[in-house]
């Protein structure tokens, strides 16, 4: 948790104590599925609200606290495998764009990028509106350059259209794309080769996700694209969003072994689930306990075969063929 020095000092010399709405909510615990934070975490998504007084106490259960402590809105979204949220005494009119802002770390972290860039249209046109560089990228450009240029600050100052250049395309098209050697493309692909090449950049990606293009790139060659966690949450919510589906799972393989990396069931799903079993299960949490040998099961066979299978009934499959039949009859998949 953490407050500014200006509001503890106010709480402090206001109240006489040290508490503030982030120490009383730090001795609180939710449910998936309730509340503000439970209902981000259930949905893997986001959440705002513009007046927490306008809220109901089974909506919000920190209703008095934040009327005793002067917070009029509150933005929440997932993050990092829990829930961010941050609010304010003033009141908010819209949530503040800052997502992109706290994942960037992360996605160069666990990508092994020296750079992230947030791109969101603005204006008829795609403009970085997050922007990231390692800390020891930044200070080894520093000393060989002796000034404070990095590529994401040269790209801050560049528009591209719908279409143009690798963003642009993928903005275009809402997927996704690698480049493993930026040097290789013309002007005319990708409108930055020049920055690229005077800062190192060899390998690049770009996906969509969150209304935008996140871009990451390197200085190391890549021969696939880095999976980074940010946006398989968001992929698995399309996912079930366009399809219908009650859930989404994305299985990870590791020494020839698929565990779930990552699940989402939609919030309708899991309320109507909690409301008839008294419990936070779905389908997509008792999946996560399993493990699966490439070529076992449903989903072993398809990553060994990269290819696609559909089960029109799952009901008559046995065990062997499909070893998690019981929970999906559990849950009625």
């Amino acid at each position: 948790r953490y407050n500014t020095p200006v509001r503890v000092w106010t709480c402090k010399a206001t109240r006489g104590d040290g508490e503030t709405f982030a120490t009383k909510s730090q001795t609180m615990s939710m449910l998936v599925g309730q509340g503000l934070i439970g209902r981000v975490f259930a949905s893997k998504g986001e959440e705002f609200v513009p007046d927490t007084s306008a809220l109901s106490a089974d909506r919000f259960p920190r209703l008095q606290h934040a009327k005793e402590f002067g917070i009029k809105s509150i933005g929440a979204f997932f993050c990092d495998g829990g829930v961010l949220e941050f609010g304010s005494t003033k009141k908010w009119d819209s949530i503040p764009k800052i997502k992109a802002t706290v994942e960037l770390p992360t996605v160069c972290q666990r990508s092994g990028a020296n750079y992230a860039l947030f791109w969101e249209a603005s204006g008829g046109k795609l403009a970085v509106s997050a922007k990231y560089v390692t800390p020891g990228r930044a200070l080894m450009l520093k000393a060989s350059r002796g000034d404070d240029e990095t590529f994401i600050t040269k790209s801050s100052a560049v528009s591209l259209q719908s279409g143009e250049g690798v963003v642009g395309r993928v903005f275009a098209s809402h997927g996704e794309e690698l480049v493993p050697n930026a040097s290789e493309l013309p002007a005319s692909q990708f409108t930055r080769a020049a920055l690229a090449e005077e800062f190192g950049i060899v390998s690049l990606a770009a996906v969509f996700w969150n209304g935008g293009v996140l871009e990451y790139g390197s200085t190391e060659r890549w021969s696939c694209r880095p999976k980074v966690r940010i946006d398989l949450a968001a992929r698995l919510k399309a996912v079930c969003d366009s399809s219908g589906a009650a859930y989404a799972l994305f299985w990870e393989e590791v020494a020839g072994v698929l565990t779930v990396l990552e699940h989402y069931s939609p919030p309708k799903q899991v309320a109507a689930l909690k409301a008839k079993r008294g419990d936070s299960e779905t389908f997509a949490t008792r999946s996560r306990g399993f493990s699966l040998r490439v070529g076992e099961g449903l989903v072993g066979r398809v990553f060994a075969t990269s290819g696609k299978q559909l089960f029109p009934d799952v009901r008559p499959l046995t065990n062997d063929r499909f070893p998690r039949a019981q929970h999906a009859k559990e849950f009625g998949i």
